[in-house]
């Protein structure tokens, strides 16, 4: 099956888990196929890219990446 994710579901996934994160899941398992566009994925750049979305990001990559993150830009 073949399925498209508009940008609020990456978006949920990413940062929030449930059942977006379940249905990204599904293509790591190879039982769905995500499709995507161009327009689509610039939309998603200019969306994580957004300064109330940055914060988040950044404390998943930390929490992922503890030894190697560093949050703040002047150290």
């Amino acid at each position: 099956m073949i399925v498209v994710l508009d940008t609020n579901i990456w978006v949920s996934a990413i940062i929030w888990g449930g059942i977006p994160d379940q249905i990204v899941s599904l293509k790591q398992l190879g039982q769905i196929e995500i499709a995507s566009s161009q327009k689509m994925l610039n939309e998603l750049e200019r969306t994580f890219n957004k300064k109330k979305i940055q914060p988040k990001l950044a404390a998943i990559i930390c929490n992922k990446t503890p030894k190697t993150c560093n949050l703040d830009p002047s150290q």
